[in-house]
């Protein structure tokens, strides 16, 4: 109590001095208004100034810390998409932060030194990285990155070799895939390798000298594929023939499963060959060099073709089939099966047609060599199902009269 009484003493010492010396009206503006309330004036007086003096350190901290502090938003898009799970690293120095994109793909960094410049990487799965770099000037700053999806690829490695199994190098490599092609040639051990689309499917042809030209197809994530050259009968041709190679395909440039014949234009009658075509390609050897020819060439749904062509020692040449839209007979119902993958035709398959009203047996027909099975009058209110040998059945409903196309 000693201590505290000196003290209080020196403070109404210091509130005297105020008063008289400097004329300053304490008395009347601080300790007389307190004091009359019955509460001692220094205990007051002391606060005060505790008050006075926490505001005076906050503002310093204030202007030494806070107000030198800045804020970082980072926002990461692909597209007008938000990208949220991105990586999103930044450096200054030996400063170092690392964030990640929440589902608004927004980071923010906050208590960085103002007027740092910092570097900043975003990382994302499957999409290329970003890369920026911005001065940190004012107290919240914003950069905004937009990443591109990276194309995905498989590497397919094809081996070539002859029917005795041995490598063939050199041998031209040809391959198609959605809409991009390619080539690409053997090494040394007969083998190639390619890049492709990710999930694509390829068609691959491959030709050389001495060997009869080889085609393929295959998907992507296979990883490899085999393929096999048959060798050309040592005995060459006469050099007055030649070989004709006929490419069937439809108007979007797929090509198609059909009957290619060759005729003499000038001669009529039989023709002197017909093939069918093994991935859209038909091969005819052995056709003097100079005969004019007429080419046909006919599919399942689409309308034949022909072309003429005066035979080289390598005529090549392209048929482009257009589709036959041809609507059923009105007083028909029609089902054309195809296969669900291939879209190939199936002849010979069971269409089955029941009453949906009664659920009993109607009739059963099968497809013909154009995958058509025909029924009498326009049929309504009716379910088929329809089989074929190594297919799972399926199950189709007919109503007004209308044709239908099952995939099974």
């Amino acid at each position: 109590m000693g201590i505290y009484k000196s003290i209080e003493d020196g403070y109404y010492g210091f509130m005297d001095f105020l008063d008289q010396k400097l004329h300053i009206p304490v008395y009347d503006i601080f300790v007389n208004p307190i004091e009359k309330s019955g509460t001692p004036s220094f205990p007051v007086f002391i606060l005060l100034i505790l008050l006075l003096a926490g505001g005076i350190a906050g503002a310093f901290y204030y202007t030494s810390v806070i107000s030198k502090q800045a804020t970082l938003k980072v926002m990461v898009l692909s597209g007008e998409n938000a990208l949220p799970g991105a990586t999103i690293k930044i450096r200054s120095g030996d400063l170092e932060f690392t964030g990640t994109a929440d589902e608004n793909g927004l980071f923010l960094f906050d208590k960085l030194p103002k007027g740092k410049t910092f570097t900043v990487e975003v990382i994302a799965q499957d999409y290329e990285p970003g890369n920026d770099e911005i001065e940190l000037l004012e107290k919240i700053a914003s950069l905004e990155f937009n990443l591109a999806g990276v194309v995905k690829e498989d590497i397919l490695a094809i081996s070539v070799t002859d029917d005795s199994g041995a490598p063939v190098p050199g041998a031209r490599i040809s391959y198609s895939y959605a809409d991009k092609s390619g080539s690409t040639v053997t090494g040394s051990n007969g083998g190639a390798r390619i890049s492709v689309l990710k999930g694509s499917d390829v068609s691959l042809e491959v030709s050389k000298d001495g060997y009869e030209d080889g085609f393929g197809s295959t998907s992507s994530s296979a990883g490899s594929y085999d393929l096999t050259l048959k060798k050309i009968a040592p005995i060459q041709p006469p050099a007055e023939k030649g070989k004709l190679r006929v490419t069937v395909e439809d108007e979007a440039g797929k090509k198609l499963n059909a009957e290619v014949a060759v005729f003499e234009a000038e001669g009529g009658g039989s023709p002197i060959d017909t093939q069918e075509t093994s991935e859209g390609v038909a091969i005819f050897y052995d056709i003097d060099v100079g005969t004019k020819l007429k080419i046909t060439a006919s599919a399942n749904n689409f309308k034949d073709e022909k072309i003429s062509e005066t035979m080289k020692k390598d005529s090549r040449v392209k048929l482009t089939l257009k589709a036959d839209n041809t609507p059923p007979p009105k007083d028909k119902t029609v089902i054309t099966v195809k296969d669900g993958k291939s879209k190939a035709i199936i002849s010979d398959a069971s269409v089955i047609l029941f009453r949906r009203t009664e659920d009993t047996l109607f009739k059963e027909e099968k497809s013909d060599t154009s995958g058509k099975a025909i029924f009498d009058g326009r049929l309504d209110d009716y379910y088929a199902i329809i089989t074929a040998p190594g297919y799972v059945y399926t199950k189709l409903f007919i109503a007004g009269g209308e044709s239908k196309e099952a995939l099974i």
